[in-house]
């Protein structure tokens, strides 16, 4: 045991186990409360090291919150010759300085720092460590990793079951480093991609971990400290799924298989029945998640590939009425349009890139076999009148999704929806969005066979006859007599008609400018002719 505090010994060196008291003192340096790293840092000063002692000040301004980030800009340097830090120094006394900084980030600094306040300090002393040459950043993650550094969950492509029995840290221990993985990925980005790996083990520890303990609940009274232990454990599952979605965000050509495959045991799957009434009220973590896996092409998979059920649920929550807009329109906007747009191709082409895997092999794995549910759940969106956030979303999602419909039993219905909102005033459907409805439309026609309904045909005939008169752009237009066309095909009476609003519609393919032949020869036989 060791007396306390321990900076009254004058030669610490002649302790008994000396190197274990010092090694203890390290550890102390890394702790979340400033006092106790204070005092740990006045018992190193004793052993009167020559690489720590000239910097004693500076050492302790790191933990007054007064001075705290100025000495963090000026102290606390890469080297160069306006370094306060003599180079010969650097290797002892660095790896305090690095404990004393992760401390300090993982501090709440007193009762009164707003979680704001805390999150800026953090960042602060990233954007320095960046600086850092690779070696000393390194000793930084293992000092942040701390026991759970040498974890090795991955064994034979599997993960070790067995890893996730063993106690390691604390669960408020937990809180403070997946709170630092989360800054460090938002903050550093590529840099974390060295230490993704290590810090997937981590946060995949910590949330099996957490999920298994929740999963036992026994809902106890929230003042009982099995009820503050439960808040303690969704905070980390919560702070967990958010640093997965940093991890996968910034490594989306690496292989995380044999991780995916435990995230859906233990995190996914135990909540995948109730997940689109449970997602109703904010966009989740997990549908944050899902997004990251939507678009790249090869995590794209990990949304089919351990449970064929994680997408219907996903797209479900269209079909909640008590579910936000806000919730509608991330499932749109951020997880099946960029799906569509992997599935054709066009993600790839806007960004200029080359991917592995060919479009098509997203398209009829993952997103084929959804294609006709979500037709479904469109439908039904856009026929309950929506809101015009959602209106627009449903559009922009529906004529992405039309050029990859072959066939469908929701064709009637959806050409149906699309005439009634054509119809509809400007204030209700923008022009923008009925210039995707059209979109939708040019694809559906082929599909749709007049006969078995005639009301609906004539409805179609007569409000695509009517954009004639609302589009005044020379691309809407095109668009527009391509659809008429699409339409004329199953009746001959109108195909003629059709070929002459294509021509007084035409644009010249090599000028990018009105087609003048094309459209004088069209008026000609009008004037003419008919």
């Amino acid at each position: 045991v060791v007396p306390w505090p321990p900076w009254k010994f004058l030669n610490p060196r002649v302790l008994y186990k000396a190197p274990e008291v010092h090694e203890a003192l390290m550890g102390l340096l890394c702790h979340g409360n400033s006092e106790i790293q204070k005092s740990a840092l006045k018992a190193l000063f004793t052993w009167k090291s020559a690489s720590i002692t000239p910097y004693q000040e500076n050492l302790l301004n790191i933990l007054d919150e007064s001075r705290f980030k100025d000495e963090l800009s000026v102290f606390v340097r890469t080297g160069g010759d306006d370094s306060l830090i003599e180079e010969a120094h650097r290797v002892e006394l660095v790896p305090v300085l690095l404990r004393l900084l992760y401390g300090r980030m993982i501090s709440k600094a007193g009762a009164s720092s707003s979680q704001a306040g805390q999150a800026g300090r953090r960042k602060a002393v990233l954007r320095t460590l960046s600086q850092l040459p690779d070696k000393e950043f390194e000793i930084f993650m293992q000092v942040s990793f701390g026991a759970l550094g040498e974890l090795d969950l991955v064994q034979d492509n599997q993960v070790n079951q067995q890893a996730f029995e063993q106690d390691l840290v604390s669960p408020r221990r937990q809180t403070g480093l997946l709170k630092m993985i989360e800054t460090v990925f938002e903050t550093l980005q590529s840099r974390m991609v060295p230490y993704a790996e290590k810090s997937m083990q981590v946060v995949l520890y910590c949330l099996v971990r957490a999920c298994r303990e929740i999963e036992k609940d026994q809902a106890p009274a929230a003042d009982t400290p099995e009820g503050r232990l439960l808040t303690v454990l969704r905070n980390i599952r919560h702070t967990c799924i958010r640093c997965l979605e940093l991890i996968f965000s910034n490594t989306q050509d690496q292989d995380w298989s044999p991780y995916v495959r435990t995230i859906y045991e233990d995190v996914i799957n135990p909540r995948l029945e109730n997940f689109a009434t449970e997602t109703a009220q904010g966009v989740s973590g997990l549908l944050k998640l899902f997004h990251v896996w939507a678009s790249a092409p090869k995590s794209s998979f990990y949304l089919v590939q351990y449970n064929d059920a994680l997408l219907k649920k996903v797209v479900d929550c269209l079909g909640v009425d008590s579910a936000r807009d806000e919730v509608k329109v991330f499932v749109m906007d951020e997880i099946l349009v960029p799906l569509i747009n992997l599935s054709t191709g066009k993600e790839l082409q806007e960004q200029e890139k080359m991917s592995d895997i060919p479009a098509d092999e997203i398209r009829s794995e993952v997103l084929s076999p959804y294609i006709e549910h979500t037709l479904s759940h469109l439908s039904r969106l856009l026929k309950r009148g929506p809101s015009r956030t959602v209106l627009i979303s449903g559009v922009q999602t529906l004529s992405l999704l039309a050029p990859c419909v072959e066939s469908s039993e929701e064709t009637t219905s959806l050409i149906s929806i699309t005439t009634y909102l054509l119809r509809q005033p400007p204030d209700r459907v923008s022009p923008r969005t009925k210039s995707g409805l059209l979109k939708s439309l040019e694809h559906f026609l082929p599909l749709f066979n007049p006969q078995e309904d005639a009301n609906l045909s004539q409805e179609v005939f007569e409000a695509v006859s009517s954009m004639f008169d609302y589009f005044k752009d020379n691309a809407n237009r095109e668009v527009l007599a391509r659809v008429f066309t699409a339409f004329a095909k199953r009746d001959e009476e109108l195909v003629q008609v059709a070929a002459l609003c294509e021509d007084l519609n035409s644009m010249s393919t090599k000028r990018l400018e009105v087609d003048y032949d094309r459209r004088l020869s069209a008026f000609r036989e009008v004037n003419e002719n008919l």
